[in-house]
C-alpha cells in the first residue's frame, strides 16, 4: 500500500531510497560526507523494512549469520540496517518481476517448516 506502483522506481537502488534505507548526503565546498537521521522517504517503509530485519535475523540462520559478519565491522543498528537494505531490494524484485525470492546475498533460504510460530495459549489461574 505504501509504495504503490512498483513501475515509477526506475531501478532497486530509487526504491532502497525512497524506503529511507540508504545515507543522506552532505555536500558543501567540495566535501562530501554521510548524515545520519535523512528525513527523506517514506518512514514507514522503514520502521516495516527494520521491523521485518530483525524478524529474520531471529529466524533465518542464513541471515544471522550475514548480520553477525557485519556486526564484527559496524554496530547492531548498521547491521540490522543492511539487512532492512537486502529484504527492501528483494522486494522490489519480487513485484517488479513477480517472482517468488530464493536467495539471500546469493544463499539460499531454507523456508522455515514451523515459522510463523503459534503463541503459547493463556492459562488463566484463579478465580473470575
Amino acid at each position: 500500500m505504501e509504495t504503490g506502483d512498483i513501475q515509477r522506481f526506475a531501478d532497486a537502488k530509487h526504491y532502497c531510497s525512497y524506503c529511507r534505507l540508504v545515507p543522506g548526503a552532505k555536500d558543501s565546498g567540495g566535501k562530501h560526507s554521510h548524515r545520519s537521521g535523512s528525513k527523506d522517504g517514506n518512514r514507514y517503509l522503514k520502521f516495516a523494512f527494520t521491523e521485518s530485519a530483525v524478524k529474520a535475523m531471529q529466524f533465518y540462520p542464513e541471515i544471522r549469520h550475514f548480520a553477525s559478519r557485519l556486526e564484527h565491522q559496524a554496530t547492531k543498528a548498521i547491521a540490522r540496517t543492511v539487512v532492512a537494505k537486502e529484504l527492501a531490494k528483494i522486494t522490489y524484485y519480487v513485484l517488479s518481476r513477480q517472482q517468488e525470492f530464493k536467495t539471500f546475498k546469493g544463499i539460499e533460504i531454507n523456508k522455515l517448516r514451523n515459522w510463523p510460530r503459534a503463541r503459547k495459549p493463556v492459562r488463566l489461574t484463579g478465580g473470575i
